[in-house]
C-alpha cells in the first residue's frame, strides 16, 4: 500500500491548467494577504490620528503650546543633523578629491560617519585602501618581461644576402626577425 502512494506521487504529473490554477490560488491568497495588512495599517493609522486628536482636545492652552515646542524642537534637531551629514559630505567629498579618489553619491556615504571623528578616520581607511590598490596595480603592471628585440633593429634581407648567409647567421635571422626569415623562406 505505502509502495502504491509513493509511485502515485512519483507518476502524478501536472497539465499547465493545474499549474495556472495552483498559481491562481497562491495570488489570491497573497493579495488578501495583502490587503489585509493594508487595510490594519490604515485602521491604525486613523486610529493614532483620533487618539492625538483626542489627546490635543484634552490638552490645555499650556500644554498645546509645549507640545508644539516639542515639535519645533525636534524638528530642528533633524535639520541640524541633515545640515551635519552635508557638511561631512561636503569634507569628505573635497578631503577625498585631494587624493585623486573620485567617488559615487552611493560610495561616499559609506564614508560619512555620524560625526567628524568617525568620518575622518573611514576617509583615511579609503585613503590607505586606494594607496593599496594603486600599488598593487602598478606593481602588477609593471611586472613582466621586457620584449626581446626593442625598438627597430629589424633588418631587411633580400634572397641573396640569405643564400650567402651560415646556418648560425640564418638561425638568429629566424629568431630575431621571423617575419623576414618567413618572407625569404616561403613560410617554411
Amino acid at each position: 500500500m505505502a509502495e502504491e502512494n509513493q509511485e502515485e506521487q512519483q507518476t502524478k504529473r501536472y497539465t499547465d491548467e493545474d499549474v495556472n490554477q495552483i498559481v491562481q490560488k497562491r495570488l489570491a491568497r497573497a493579495k488578501e494577504e495583502a490587503e489585509k495588512e493594508q487595510n490594519t495599517a490604515i485602521e491604525k493609522a486613523k486610529a493614532d490620528v483620533i487618539e492625538q486628536a483626542k489627546k490635543e482636545a484634552k490638552m490645555t492652552a499650556d500644554q498645546k503650546r509645549d507640545a508644539e515646542l516639542e515639535q519645533v524642537k525636534a524638528d530642528k534637531d533633524k535639520a541640524e543633523a541633515q545640515l551635519m551629514h552635508i557638511n561631512l559630505l561636503s569634507q569628505a567629498r573635497a578631503a577625498l578629491k585631494e587624493s585623486n579618489i573620485d567617488l559615487t553619491d552611493d560610495e561616499l556615504e559609506l564614508v560619512v560617519g555620524a560625526d567628524e571623528d568617525t568620518t575622518g578616520t573611514n576617509i583615511k581607511v579609503v585613503q590607505s585602501m586606494y594607496e593599496r590598490q594603486s600599488k598593487s596595480i602598478k606593481d602588477e603592471l609593471l611586472k613582466g618581461k621586457t620584449p626581446k628585440g626593442a625598438g627597430n633593429n629589424k633588418v631587411d634581407v633580400t634572397a641573396e644576402q640569405f643564400n650567402q648567409m651560415s646556418s648560425r647567421e640564418r638561425a638568429e635571422l629566424f629568431k630575431d626577425n621571423p617575419e623576414a626569415f618567413n618572407n625569404i623562406v616561403g613560410g617554411i
